[in-house]
């Protein structure tokens, strides 16, 4: 998908520069640029060429808060594998005036780390061969949507943007994997994830960028996706998810009225939907077997794309 410039993209940039991430070579604008590029390359060939060139910048140019999350788990085990999906903005194919949703995500999914020996890690070969898997942090986007790829992902989205513009968002900028030293029953290592850290997740860093974010993009609706992400925006309000097979009212998915935090009178719905992966299937079923969809046509995801369309258009 071809990435667009959100009008308040130089104060995102600004926000993440202060509160998250700087880069050294041109500022997060030169990311942005390469990332703009990448995204309207249609080759694919083209696209795995350029891929292991994309920016990527070393931890100390992390905001402290991020840098010591990091640096506390390297005191007990070993971080790997660090990445951004930088906040991205597409446009409907109903041009500039389209409603713009807010996408937030949970997090982003690198290439798992390969284990050569006790503390030696080597990279995949599509990865960036000059990126240090223990110092460097890679700039990447949201659910890989720069790729083209005809995916679920991509069917999702692309069926959502007959209708909306979106603004796609991580919940938690930063994204690594823990290589605790362990292995499965077969032998493999096993590495956990920063998201699954109670001390990481709650860092009150996570919100300030978020609920900023919210001001400065003023969406016509928030969608979140998967339980994490929702509970961990509704968290910032005293809410939670409630459990998906007790829900039926809104056809399976949650509705929620935000305050925004400019202005406590004004309310944005948030509709919060399982996760569009394969991982969420169970709770995904109980939205796609609901009596008030059944009317709808085409594969399983684009009838839940549809879904979440419809959704989105009644509450806002």
């Amino acid at each position: 998908m071809k990435l667009s410039i959100h009008p308040r993209l130089p104060e995102v940039m600004q926000l993440l520069e202060e509160h998250f991430i700087q880069y050294d070579q041109g500022g997060l604008s030169a990311v942005y640029t390469q990332l703009l590029d990448f995204s309207g390359i249609a080759s694919k060939e083209e696209q795995e060429r350029l891929k292991p060139h994309l920016p990527c910048t070393h931890i100390r140019h992390l905001h402290k808060n991020y840098l010591q999350a990091v640096e506390k788990e390297n005191t007990k085990h070993t971080a790997l594998s660090l990445t951004t999906d930088l906040p991205i903005f597409i446009e409907s194919s109903q041009g500039k005036d389209a409603p713009v949703v807010m996408v937030c995500a949970m997090d982003s999914l690198p290439t798992i780390p390969i284990k050569t020996g006790r503390n030696e890690y080597a990279l995949h070969p599509h990865q960036n061969q000059t990126l240090d898997i223990k110092q460097d942090i890679g700039f990447w986007a949201p659910f890989s949507l720069i790729e083209h790829n005809q995916d679920a992902n991509s069917l999702f989205f692309n069926q959502l943007l007959k209708s909306y513009s979106l603004y796609i968002t991580d919940v938690y900028k930063l994204f690594f994997y823990i290589d605790k030293n362990r292995s499965d029953k077969n032998g493999r290592p096993v590495f956990s994830k920063s998201n699954s850290i109670s001390t990481y997740r709650n860092q009150e860093i996570h919100s300030t960028l978020l609920l900023r974010e919210i001001d400065l993009i003023t969406p016509r609706c928030i969608l979140t996706l998967g339980n994490n992400s929702g509970n961990a925006l509704l968290k910032l309000y005293g809410k939670k998810l409630e459990n998906w097979t007790a829900v039926h009212e809104n056809g399976g998915l949650q509705i929620h009225h935000l305050s925004q935090s400019e202005n406590a009178e004004k309310k944005i719905p948030m509709i919060a939907a399982p996760h569009i992966s394969g991982a969420a299937n169970g709770a995904k079923s109980l939205v796609l077997n609901h009596p008030d969809w059944r009317h709808l046509r085409g594969t399983q995801i684009e009838k839940y794309a549809q879904i979440v369309a419809h959704t989105i258009l009644s509450n806002s």
